[in-house]
């Protein structure tokens, strides 16, 4: 096993932050430094990170929450806001699964399962986001195939998969069903204010076949074994993808 795949698996980090660690000379194999995330491991090594042994736990941990608005999606903020690890246990060490920005609520996923969690965020793994979206006015039919088609932004171009019309939100406002296959930072509020419709409030109520259902917000749940198992059969790369 790769060394950033062991350290993501032992929960002590994302796969994208344990290379960093792995980078930084903080990790030693049976006593010495090795700085290079692809440093294979027998199996039979001892491995630390900053003189605390690691080792990768026998059960893995796999919860969905409900992320009320106003909560950092990270274990502590340095500016003392709130953060998921208020809502959430955060022993043994989990991480998200993606992110939602601090004004958006929804379904987060949470775990210490770093392969799994990378297999999910992976852009071939083509995993549905699907959000609940409120904007300010109506877009109009031309407006709403534009963004079907994409919309540029500073980092690309914006694709929805999905945008259907739901029921109306408050007054001056309409309602709308977005999916995605792959979330920027912030890519719904930057496409929306694009097109003249800031998002009054975006909450996310799937991710693949998990859904928000009426888990109350600021709670959660582990995830049954079945929701965890087709979550990685959705993870699977399309042909023709990496």
């Amino acid at each position: 096993m790769r060394l950033d795949a062991f350290l993501s698996d032992a929960g002590l980090a994302s796969r994208r932050k344990a290379r960093d660690l792995v980078v930084s000379g903080r990790v030693r194999v049976d006593g010495r430094v090795v700085d290079r995330p692809g440093h294979r491991l027998r199996g039979d090594e001892t491995v630390t990170f900053d003189g605390r042994e690691i080792r990768t736990p026998r059960e893995r941990t796999y919860i969905a929450l409900h992320k009320p608005a106003g909560f950092l999606t990270t274990a502590d903020d340095p500016g003392g806001r709130r953060t998921v690890a208020d809502l959430v246990p955060m022993r043994p060490r989990l991480f998200p699964v993606g992110r939602l920005d601090y004004a958006t609520s929804g379904l987060l996923l949470l775990t210490d399962d770093g392969a799994w969690a990378s297999r999910l965020e992976h852009p071939s793994g083509g995993i549905d986001r699907v959000y609940r979206v409120t904007v300010r006015g109506e877009p109009g039919e031309g407006i709403v195939e534009d963004i079907r088609s994409g919309i540029p932004l500073a980092d690309g171009i914006a694709r929805v998969r999905t945008m259907e019309r739901m029921v109306n939100g408050a007054p001056g406002c309409t309602r709308w069903k977005i999916v995605l296959r792959e979330g920027r930072y912030r890519e719904i509020r930057r496409l929306m204010a694009t097109v003249g419709h800031p998002v009054e409030e975006l909450v996310r109520i799937a991710f693949g076949p998990v859904y928000l259902g009426d888990l109350g917000r600021g709670r959660w749940r582990y995830l049954e074994r079945c929701e965890v198992e087709e979550l990685s059969r959705s993870a699977r790369p399309r042909c023709g993808q990496g």
